[in-house]
């Protein structure tokens, strides 16, 4: 009998946690005017904000130091693209010279060594995936002069820039490669 009493008593508590506010915890709810953001992106900086210095305001996501660089990569590369593009065949031709100086881009800015490992090489396949769909969008929206969607275009290309630069450098200091 007395094993009866240790078991109700358990199961009395067991049901009160799981009906409880403990158990049906939920996120606190974003102010009004403002929509979540992706997975591995932050609203603010990750260094400790200077004296008289001000967070950025709800929704604005500040680019790190390495996003900046990528960005540079990608604006020259956008410039050089837009050229090339224009003779199909040797836009064809040029696939493995264009891999090759890209390649040697991102060495410049994370490293050989780091970009060989695994979990970049993970990171690197989805960043390339997107970026790929996104350039034939801004090829598209050029060709048919879609102003509206090129601009957009291009905005979600600094995001996904942006994305990956955070990605990467939080696999990096994940990682301990300096």
């Amino acid at each position: 009998m007395n094993k009866r009493v240790h078991l109700s008593l358990l199961a009395c508590l067991a049901a009160s946690i799981g009906s409880g506010a403990i158990g049906h915890a939920q996120p606190r709810p974003l102010p009004p005017g403002e929509r979540p953001l992706p997975p591995g992106e932050r609203r603010f900086p990750d260094r400790p904000l200077g004296p008289g210095e001000r967070p950025p305001p709800p929704g604005v996501v500040v680019p790190g130091p390495y996003a900046v660089r990528l960005q540079k990569i990608y604006d020259d590369r956008r410039i050089k693209r837009a050229e090339e593009r224009r003779d199909l065949r040797a836009w064809e031709a040029g696939r493995a010279a264009r891999e090759l100086e890209h390649r040697r881009d991102l060495e410049g800015v994370w490293g050989a060594p780091f970009l060989a490992r695994p979990e970049c090489r993970a990171e690197l396949e989805l960043h390339a995936e997107r970026v790929a769909r996104i350039n034939r969008i801004i090829d598209l929206a050029e060709d048919q002069h879609a102003t509206a969607l090129l601009e957009h275009a291009r905005v979600v290309m600094n995001h996904e820039i942006n994305r990956n630069a955070r990605a990467m450098a939080e696999l990096r200091a994940r990682l301990g490669v300096q």
